[in-house]
């Protein structure tokens, strides 16, 4: 991921309701696979105090990049940890739990512990079913459809940057916008993601890429998925 350049399209913008029963993040091809619980990292860097140096936030963020200001802002929030290894992996991709846990928590939604089971892959000792099962009473997420009925959730696959825009956009409770023209060449009207991904572009918390497309179906990483995130805690 690179630092994008802002630029702002002017557009005829009209705000709607934010419709959750628009098609889902979810809409892909169901993973055989069983769902193993992926255990958030915890390690807790210290920020250095001496002079004015910069803070330590992780040994693979340096000040430098385009990315450090963000994850150093959700670091302090609480919003993110790291690696055991006093890392965080700006390049990883992130997968479903972890993005639930991340807008959750940056959106101040209260997860607490919950008894409740509604995915047929989710157990209750499951590191992010708490975050799940709140995501899924408000309508943040829906999960895959299985032939028994009860739907898989997929707690360890990959988001893309559609399938993120939507979680944050409900997540923050954000008016969906819908201009008559799309901001971005590979976003159509007719796509499920786009009232979504334009609501960001409006409030300019995702910018594209400079040849104006802005690659719904790429994997979002974690560098990506932190300045998104802190874009919208500063609205």
């Amino acid at each position: 991921a690179q630092d994008l350049i802002v630029y702002i399209v002017e557009q005829n913008v009209s705000p709607v309701s934010n419709n959750t029963s628009a098609e889902p993040e979810e809409a892909e091809e169901e993973s055989e696979s069983e769902e193993v619980a992926e255990e958030e990292e915890s390690v807790d860097n210290k920020s250095s105090s001496s002079g004015n140096a910069p803070a330590v936030v992780f040994k693979d963020v340096p000040k430098k990049e385009w990315f450090y200001v963000h994850i150093l802002k959700l670091k302090e929030k609480k919003i993110i940890s790291g690696y055991d290894n006093g890392n965080f992996g700006p390049q990883d991709p992130v997968t479903r739990g972890q993005i639930l846990k991340i807008a959750l928590n940056a959106a101040k939604i209260d997860a607490s512990k919950s008894d409740t089971l509604s995915f047929s892959s989710i157990k209750k000792d499951n590191v992010f079913h708490s975050y799940i099962e709140k995501a899924y009473a408000l309508k943040i997420v829906t999960g895959y459809k299985t032939e028994t009925g009860k739907p898989k959730f997929g707690v360890n696959d990959k988001v893309n940057r559609a399938q993120a825009a939507k979680i944050l956009v409900n997540a923050f409770g954000l008016k969906l916008m819908t201009p008559d023209k799309p901001t971005f060449k590979d976003v159509l009207k007719t796509d499920w993601y786009y009232p979504y991904i334009e609501t960001l572009a409006y409030f300019q918390i995702v910018n594209g890429n400079p040849d104006g497309t802005f690659a719904p179906e790429r994997i979002l990483n974690r560098a990506e998925v932190s300045k998104m995130t802190a874009g919208l805690m500063d609205m």
